[in-house]
């Protein structure tokens, strides 16, 4: 699991969140706590995924981490998008 900055034509300049989990951890909801983990832990306030659009296994993982769909039409991968809110008074509220 890494986040990294990559630079697309379409998102620009970006926090890219990757898990990659073994077959024997698959199917037992670690992508889904590694999503969560990992964005809370991170210094980013806006973090996406990129991922195949086949991969619904760790769509519905990062949907449930907070994460959104983002996809445009053009992209061949499916790229969903997570936000830190504020709770306005310098702490964090609950992500989204």
């Amino acid at each position: 699991m890494f986040i990294n900055l990559i630079d697309t034509p379409q998102l620009g300049l970006h926090a890219s969140l990757q898990i990659y989990l073994n077959l024997a951890s698959q199917g037992r909801h670690i992508g889904q706590i590694a999503y969560a983990k990992a964005v809370r832990a991170s210094r980013y306030d806006t973090i996406y995924a990129h991922m195949q659009k086949a991969n619904i296994a760790s769509a519905r993982a990062a949907e449930q981490a907070g994460f959104v769909d983002a996809t445009a039409p053009q992209e061949r991968q499916k790229v969903m998008v997570w936000h830190r809110k504020s709770d306005g008074q310098g702490g964090l509220a609950e992500e989204t």
